[in-house]
């Protein structure tokens, strides 16, 4: 049979030994709750940062819709007023016919 003064030690290792695992518990719970509350904190950051982007996105849509109107009136306008100038088009036909002088045609 084992002694008394072996069994208290014993004794005095296990509460040791619970008493550490105690704490880490405890520890454990405060860094759970850490957790929580930083991927609480971080959700938040994420909903705040997705809303400013969403609005940012739109300010952008809106800018590129505005710059593709005026690039298609500047195209519109372009094409226009090269096929409707009489000029353009005395030109044209001018440079056609040494064209075709020079091929032979």
């Amino acid at each position: 049979m084992a002694s008394s003064k072996e069994t208290m030690g014993r004794l005095a290792k296990l509460e040791a030994n619970v008493a550490v695992l105690t704490r880490d518990v405890g520890e454990l719970k405060v860094d759970v709750r850490d957790l929580k509350t930083a991927a609480w904190r971080t959700a938040e950051i994420l909903a705040d940062h997705s809303e400013q982007l969403s609005g940012l996105q739109r300010t952008v849509d809106e800018r590129l819709g505005a710059v593709t109107d005026r690039l298609d009136r500047l195209i519109a306008v372009t094409i226009q007023e090269r096929t409707s100038s009489t000029e353009r088009l005395g030109d044209i036909e001018r440079r056609l016919a040494r064209l075709e002088e020079r091929v032979g045609v």
